[in-house]
């Protein structure tokens, strides 16, 4: 087995004309949303030096991004690689793909060719996070809302979160303590599967699975939600007219007037001290997992 996936560096290497912000974008996000510590390799790979086997075929323009990917990753120093190229890219019947993620193996892809200009930025981060969490063992997701949905669109792909939804999250933080994630290159290559948007090889009984448990998740986080920004409405209401009481003397039933105000400045002090916090809990949660 190989190193844990806390601890093995990610390589995120460009192909093409690729601008380093836009590696840079990749590396972000990935460090972000997993425990990996990614690094930018300097050197560009052109494509007049990509071996037979990645060059488009016949009358298409579209290298082999499963080929391709591995051939970047055989130049880099053998750890996990991201390889980021402005071709268009396929896989076998698979034409125009976003990208792709060998699960369970040690490659992955994004193209940044049907990426247009608007919302670019947004866009490579989210497929950043895509393809390294195929490459980790993850699967597509039902969620509307995750990265790791089915999207063959920039419209679908511009109405998915950055942030994986929280029963993935589970997932992947569940591969990575069990070690799942890191199967030996060479079994990874054996036994691959590989995993590009739009692309599903669940049973109906895996998705019914899946579906219900993504309901169950996103029931308890959105009546985890409530009951939070409940107590942090209950705190500050409490603290406000604490502070009025004895700054200044006033009663929250002294008028109807000073009650409203008082209840809308609540409401907004406590949207902020809700969203602080959730914010401080999802980074002690990335440092603890």
């Amino acid at each position: 087995m190989g190193r844990r996936g806390g601890h093995e560096p990610l390589t995120v290497a460009a192909v093409g004309a690729i601008e380093r912000e836009t590696l840079e974008l990749a590396m972000d996000a990935v460090e972000e949303h997993f425990s990996l510590t990614a690094r930018v390799d300097h050197r560009q790979f052109h494509t007049d030096g990509i071996p037979d086997s990645a060059q488009p075929t016949g009358d298409s323009d579209q290298y082999d991004a499963v080929e391709l990917a591995k051939y970047v990753a055989s130049e880099t120093d053998g750890s996990r690689t991201l390889v980021v190229t402005n071709q268009d890219v396929s896989q076998g019947r698979r034409q125009s793909l976003f990208g792709i993620g060998i699960r369970y193996g040690r490659t992955s892809l994004l193209s940044t060719f049907r990426l247009g200009e608007n919302k670019f930025d947004d866009r490579v981060r989210k497929l950043a996070v895509s393809e390294v969490g195929y490459m980790l063992g993850l699967e597509l997701c039902p969620n509307e809302q995750c990265p790791f949905r089915r999207t063959d669109s920039v419209a679908t792909l511009d109405a998915v979160d950055e942030s994986p939804c929280e029963a993935c999250q589970t997932k992947l933080a569940e591969a990575i303590t069990s070690g799942d994630v890191t199967a030996d290159s060479e079994s990874a290559d054996n036994g691959r599967t590989e995993k590009s948007v739009g692309q599903s090889d669940n049973t109906p009984q895996d998705r019914s699975t899946d579906q219900l448990t993504h309901l169950l998740a996103g029931t308890a986080r959105f009546w985890t939600s409530v009951l939070g920004y409940g107590v942090a409405f209950i705190v500050t209401l409490l603290v406000l007219i604490g502070l009025l009481e004895e700054v200044v003397g006033l009663a929250i039933t002294d008028s109807d007037a000073a009650t409203w105000v008082i209840v809308v400045i609540t409401a907004a002090v406590a949207w902020v001290v809700y969203r602080n916090c959730r914010a401080v809990i999802k980074v002690i949660s990335r440092v603890v997992i």
